[in-house]
């Protein structure tokens, strides 16, 4: 049965500060130690390593803050399903997943805010691993 692969939510933008991601490879080695004395044995634990990045989402307003959070909590099943983003680095469109963590993510105020007013000074961050799906590539980077 295949997962779904779910869209990044209207109404909230999906670009990151393009200063702000980190992280690279997961490091897929499995290593051992020999019965024997000698040099540890690794090899892959598997066939696909994810990627894994720490970003930060551009200021957010209230109203794309709370859109994200009713896609996170409705459309991702509270973090469970993959969604379809642009890789933090490369820009190529593929399958992401918000990395379990308590929180998941992170919001900060970066000034006061009235609601209503659209001014986007509410901050985003989360940590987000590439995932192993496919989909139809009807999706576009806005940012």
């Amino acid at each position: 049965m295949p997962i779904t692969v779910v869209d990044w939510p209207v109404g909230v933008p999906d670009c990151i500060v393009p200063m702000s991601p980190t992280g690279g490879f997961k490091d897929n080695r499995y290593s051992f130690d020999p019965d024997a004395n000698g040099v540890p044995i690794e090899r892959p634990s598997n066939s696909w390593a994810p990627e894994v990045f720490s970003v930060e989402m551009a200021p957010m307003s209230i109203s794309n803050y709370t859109s994200f959070m009713d896609w996170y909590k409705n459309d991702l099943k509270w973090g469970v399903l993959p969604f379809k983003w642009v890789h933090p680095i490369t820009k190529e469109v593929s399958a992401w997943k918000i990395v379990k963590g308590d929180p998941p993510f992170t919001v900060k105020k970066l000034s006061i805010v009235k609601v209503g007013s659209g001014k986007r000074r509410i901050s985003v961050s989360f940590t987000v691993m590439s995932y192993p799906a496919s989909f139809e590539p009807e999706y576009t980077f806005e940012g």
